[in-house]
């Protein structure tokens, strides 16, 4: 299977200007990651993405900075500061756009779909 994460937002929340903060929720709906290989996704307490292969979960640590949960899985980090009923997906990945500039990248919404 493959995990798409979308709708991309700059993490840790920054203090944003009006037009700073519309244009990153213009911007949002373009930016996904995909992992491909993956077996499983569970969101229990925490997230975990689990992966066929060492290859897959290789890359997908190395795109994602997710700490290792156990064996070809990953645990990924959950934003849940705003409030939101699905938290977002955060990855080790700076968010840059014009001069909106954070260390690490949210995802509000993810797609789990067949290869």
């Amino acid at each position: 299977m493959r995990l798409i994460l979308q709708n991309a937002y700059p993490y840790p929340h920054l203090k944003l200007s009006t037009e700073e903060h519309d244009e990153v929720c213009e911007d949002a709906g373009q930016r996904v990651l995909e992992l491909a290989g993956v077996q499983s996704v569970q969101i229990l307490h925490k997230m975990t993405v689990k992966f066929k292969t060492a290859k897959d979960f290789t890359k997908a640590r190395e795109l994602t900075g997710w700490a290792v949960w156990h064996g070809f899985t990953l645990e990924a980090p959950l934003d849940d500061e705003e409030g939101y009923a699905m938290p977002g997906v955060i990855v080790n990945t700076p968010y840059t756009m014009k001069g909106v500039r954070s260390e690490q990248t949210a995802f509000a919404g993810f797609i789990l779909t067949e290869e």
